[in-house]
């Protein structure tokens, strides 16, 4: 009986452990989906001011990381 209960008190200390570990992570997330939609939208301002492909496909690509990053979060918070 003892061991029984020493065992649930383990499945739920790592379950408990597993959830904040994926809500540190999902926390880090968010703040490089805002950042990289920042950023983005910086290079997309320089684009125009510059006239300049470049910045443009900077931001481009700073927002398709982005969307790629909600993804992951999205698919973390069905987990959690």
């Amino acid at each position: 009986m003892e061991k029984e209960r020493e065992k649930k008190c383990m499945k739920r200390k790592l379950m408990e452990e597993e959830v904040g570990t994926l809500r540190k992570k999902i926390k880090m997330l968010e703040s490089d989906i805002k950042l990289l939609f920042t950023d983005a939208n910086k290079a997309s301002d320089k684009a125009e001011e510059l006239r300049s492909f470049a910045h443009i496909t900077k931001a481009n690509t700073l927002r398709r990381r982005a969307k790629d990053k909600e993804e992951e979060r999205s698919c973390k918070e069905r987990i959690k």
